[in-house]
């Protein structure tokens, strides 16, 4: 039982990364007047493009962000 009570603490601690995270995202892009509606901005696809981020700390910004949401969505 104990066991069960540990990986359901796991649980809803990685949830609560994994949506702090995506947040945080789309927190960083409204505060750079970039688009972002909806769950695409978290898409791969979306990610990879770094064209609308023109100075290069928002790209790292952005790239750590997005290597932490991987991160937790595999541990998930």
């Amino acid at each position: 039982m104990r066991t069960l009570k540990e990986l359901g603490r796991s649980y809803l601690t990685l949830t609560q990364d994994v949506t702090r995270v995506m947040n945080r995202i789309k927190a960083v892009y409204r505060s750079w007047a970039i688009p972002c509606t909806g769950t695409t901005v978290y898409a791969p696809r979306h990610r990879a493009s770094t064209a609308e981020l023109s100075a290069p700390a928002r790209v790292i910004s952005f790239q750590t962000f997005a290597r932490k949401i991987m991160q937790l969505s595999r541990q998930l």
